[in-house]
């Protein structure tokens, strides 16, 4: 959680960049209703990792570009699936 409130502090999504970082812990502390911690000793150990310093940012981006592509994929084959039962349709239509 500290990853995502520090990448919205950068991205001045609160008060246009102009907020405490640690009035957005806080908002994030009782909205949430959990406690971040040390949130700047969290961070310095962010810094610190070795094979990703924003895991859990990232799997949250994978995970949503996996279920629009899921759902990308369904819809294309629903829609395959739709042309067949049309052309399947009118063939019948014809034959009748």
């Amino acid at each position: 959680m500290t990853e995502l409130i520090y990448e919205l502090h950068y991205q001045g999504v609160f008060d246009n960049g102009s907020s405490d970082i640690r009035l957005i812990a806080k908002f994030f502390e009782s909205t949430f209703n959990f406690d971040l911690g040390n949130l700047y000793q969290t961070y310095l150990e962010l810094r610190t990792r070795k094979m990703s310093k924003t895991k859990f940012l990232d799997a949250l981006r994978d995970g949503l570009i996996k279920k629009m592509d899921d759902r990308d994929e369904n819809f294309r084959f629903s829609s395959v699936l739709l042309i067949i039962k049309i052309s399947l349709l009118r063939k019948c239509i014809i034959n009748y």
